[in-house]
C-alpha cells in the first residue's frame, strides 16, 4: 500500500499516544492538513535570532516568521518538493570504525545547520547509495547534543545514538543525521523552547534528506526515514510530506 495511503493513520495513532494538549492538537492539526494555529496554538512573533539580556539580536541570521502555517502539511509538502538547500562538507571525510564520516552544513529557514553523514568505505553502487534519514530523539540540553560529556567536544551523534546510524551505514546506506535547529552548533536556539518545537524540527529533517539526495553518490530513487522517540514523530511527519518519494519509514 502506498505510503500516502497509510501515513495519516500512522500519524493519528502516534497522536493518540502523545501526552499533553500541545502535542496532541499539534499532531492532529498536521494529520488533517491544518496549521497548529487552527487549534489555538499560534506561537508568539519570534525570530530565530539569538538575543542578549536586553532582547537585542546577537546573530546575523535571517529573521524567521513564526507563523504556524509554516508547520502544516501543505507547507511541509511544498518544502519537500522544492529545490533543496546546498550541502557543503566541512573539511575532509574521516574514517572511523570502518565507516566514512563527514559533517555537512546547509541553510534552512535562514539558519545555518549541520548534519552528520555516514556511509560504507566501499565504492558506491552504480545508482548511488540509498539514503536514510535518521531522526534522533529528545535531548534535555540541545546545545550539548552530540558532545562528549567528558570534555564537551563534538562527537556526533553522541554515544546514546551512535550504534544505530552506524549499523545502517554498515548495511549499505548513506545515513544523514541532522542536528535540528538549536542543537549542537546549529543556529536557532530559541526554537528549542517553543511549544511546537518538534514541528520546526520536521522542517530541518525534510531539508536535510532532500539536500542529501542531491549529493553525488546518492540514489534519489531510494529514500528511507527512521527515528527514535521524539525522532519517530519527526520521521512520520517528514515521510507524509515526502509522500511516495520515500520508499519506507519506521
Amino acid at each position: 500500500m502506498p505510503l500516502t495511503e497509510v501515513g495519516y493513520d500512522h500519524v493519528m495513532d502516534m497522536t493518540l499516544r502523545s501526552i499533553g494538549r500541545g502535542i496532541l492538537t499539534g499532531v492532529m492539526a498536521f494529520s488533517i492538513g491544518l496549521s497548529p494555529g487552527a487549534f489555538g496554538l499560534e506561537e508568539s512573533n519570534e525570530t530565530g535570532k539569538a538575543t542578549d539580556a536586553h532582547g537585542q539580536g546577537t546573530s546575523s541570521q535571517t529573521p524567521i516568521s513564526s507563523d504556524s502555517a509554516l508547520l502544516g502539511l501543505p507547507t511541509l509538502t511544498a518544502l519537500a518538493e522544492s529545490t533543496p538547500p546546498q550541502m557543503t562538507a566541512i573539511g575532509d571525510p574521516t574514517v572511523r570504525d570502518g565507516l566514512r564520516r563527514a559533517v555537512y552544513q546547509f541553510e534552512n529557514d535562514g539558519l545555518l545547520q549541520f548534519a552528520l553523514m555516514l556511509e560504507p568505505l566501499a565504492d558506491a553502487p552504480e545508482a548511488g547509495w540509498p539514503v536514510l534519514l535518521y531522526c534522533h530523539g529528545f535531548h534535555p540540553d540541545p546545545p550539548n547534543y552530540g558532545r562528549r560529556t567528558s570534555d564537551g567536544v563534538t562527537d556526533r551523534p553522541g554515544d546514546y545514538y551512535r550504534g544505530v546510524p552506524e549499523a545502517y551505514a554498515r548495511a549499505g546506506y548513506r545515513v544523514v543525521v541532522p542536528d535540528y535547529r538549536g542543537h549542537n552548533d546549529s543556529e536557532g536556539a530559541s526554537f528549542t523552547k517553543r511549544q511546537l518545537a518538534t514541528f520546526w524540527y520536521v522542517r530541518d529533517a525534510i531539508s536535510a534528506l532532500a539536500a542529501t539526495a542531491e549529493l553525488p553518490g546518492s540514489d534519489e530513487q531510494q529514500l528511507f526515514i527512521t527515528g527514535h522517540s521524539m525522532g519517530g514523530q519527526i520521521a512520520l511527519r517528514a515521510a507524509v510530506a515526502f509522500g511516495e518519494q520515500v520508499s519506507a519509514v519506521s
